[in-house]
């Protein structure tokens, strides 16, 4: 598969990592050969443009009984996620004809995207997708765009408080910042810590690696692995037989960047289709 990004416009570090790492994906994996070249476009106009910089006063008052995202003022920029949501439904209109006028529905829907905005700060995607089906529009989509949409602004903003709190005592499996489940955990670096990482701020923070994120269960006999042949160092499946919860392990050398956890999202799709035995 040719780099056909190469003659775009100069991307961030973080996304130009993000993009030769799907390029290369595409080519080792044919399978994933036409979703990675749509993925491409997706990022671009997702995270081409950096957010920020942000600032969050009163860092040291946010408590660790709550996600932070509720404890401190979020300011979002109404103007940057309307441009973006705009250009991911351009992006993705090849693959999905709808994607325009789910956007244009976010936007111009009663309440109005600043309301869908506030509940995604607040990992409540699922009220987008129930709302949108019922006047007939893809739900899942419409929670994709505007995750999409948000995610330079909420990574922003999850950068400054990781860097200002360092890693934190938050004991539980959902995100720390906005309240969103886990889109999958990294188990990183040489001493291959457990990190679980948030797909709608990407925050981080470290997790027990024999604990279920969802039902707290620490028996490492209801707690399986499961992975493709070939790929145990790199793409695991985490299981938990007490509550059915199953959970992508991806091993990194480092923290993957907002765009990088896409691409992992997109290299990790067959684990949703691995039997549980």
């Amino acid at each position: 598969m040719a780099n056909f990004w190469s003659k775009r416009a100069e991307p961030s570090p973080a996304l130009s990592g993000a993009l030769a790492d799907l390029d290369r994906l595409g080519r080792q994996r044919p399978e994933l050969e036409t979703a990675a070249r749509a993925l491409g476009p997706v990022l671009i106009a997702s995270l081409g443009k950096p957010f920020g910089p942000v600032h969050i006063e009163d860092v040291e008052s946010i408590t660790i009984h709550e996600p932070a995202f509720v404890q401190v003022k979020i300011t979002l920029d109404l103007n940057d996620l309307t441009t973006r949501i705009k250009a991911i439904a351009q992006a993705l209109r090849p693959t999905n004809p709808a994607a325009p006028a789910v956007a244009k529905a976010l936007i111009d829907h009663p309440p109005g995207l600043i309301h869908w905005a506030k509940r995604a700060v607040l990992g409540e995607l699922d009220e987008v997708i129930d709302v949108f089906a019922g006047i007939q529009l893809d739900g899942d989509s419409a929670s994709s765009i505007l995750r999409l949409g948000l995610l330079p602004q909420l990574a922003a903003w999850s950068a400054v408080l990781i860097k200002a709190r360092g890693e934190f005592a938050w004991n539980r499996g959902d995100c720390p910042h906005c309240g969103g489940p886990p889109i999958l955990a990294e188990t990183r670096g040489l001493e291959a810590k457990r990190y679980l990482r948030c797909g709608t701020c990407a925050a981080e923070w470290p997790f027990e690696r024999l604990r279920c994120p969802a039902c707290d269960v620490t028996d490492h006999r209801k707690l399986s692995t499961r992975y493709a042949e070939g790929e145990g160092d790199r793409y695991k499946l985490a299981i938990c037989e007490a509550c059915g919860y199953r959970l992508k392990v991806v091993s990194t050398l480092e923290a993957l960047t907002p765009p990088g956890l896409l691409v992992a999202e997109l290299a990790t799709l067959h684990l949703d289709h691995l039997p549980e035995s």
